[in-house]
């Protein structure tokens, strides 16, 4: 009865159309980070993209190197958890963690050193203590940390809706 319902299917097509515009906005970066995936599925017969929230709306989408990612199944063979290491330069780690950015890359910022790099780890995985309740973060099934590892403290928590890696 829905299929026939004229109302449903210009419901449908108007979202259709919000979904094609967020994935192929020029911001979003999927068309250039989906033939990077591509090359990496037909090297090595899989490939990592994480997608994420774009800060100002919409969505990023970015290949990951497989050098980088660690993951694991649930019973069912599905990848429920991913780890991911990493480098930012300090400028780059000023952008993503602003006010929680650790102190010692403060300092590398400050003093210029905008190039050196600091290692990061990007840890996601299905939530434990997941209460579909709540409207924080304990309300989404899958939680993600960003660690810095040289002062072993968490920069960032995050909660997804979905695992973000893909």
């Amino acid at each position: 009865a829905l299929d026939a319902d004229n109302s449903v299917k210009v419901y449908l097509e108007a979202l259709n159309k919000q979904l094609w515009d967020a994935r192929y906005s020029p911001s979003s970066n999927f068309a250039s980070q989906a033939h990077e995936k591509r090359i990496s599925l037909g090297a090595f017969g899989t490939g990592g993209m994480l997608v994420e929230a774009r800060a100002g709306g919409g969505v990023r989408y970015r290949t990951i190197h497989l050098a980088e990612l660690y993951a694991d199944e649930n019973l069912d063979g599905v990848v429920d958890t991913v780890h991911r290491k990493f480098e930012l330069t300090a400028r780059q780690a000023v952008q993503m963690f602003r006010e929680k950015t650790p102190q010692r890359i403060m300092k590398a910022f400050e003093a210029g050193r905008l190039s050196e790099t600091f290692e990061f780890l990007h840890c996601v995985g299905p939530r434990e203590d997941y209460d579909r309740k709540r409207v924080d973060m304990k309300g989404l099934p899958f939680s993600g940390y960003y660690l810095f590892c040289d002062g072993r403290e968490i920069v960032r928590e995050d909660g997804y809706h979905e695992q973000p890696y893909i």
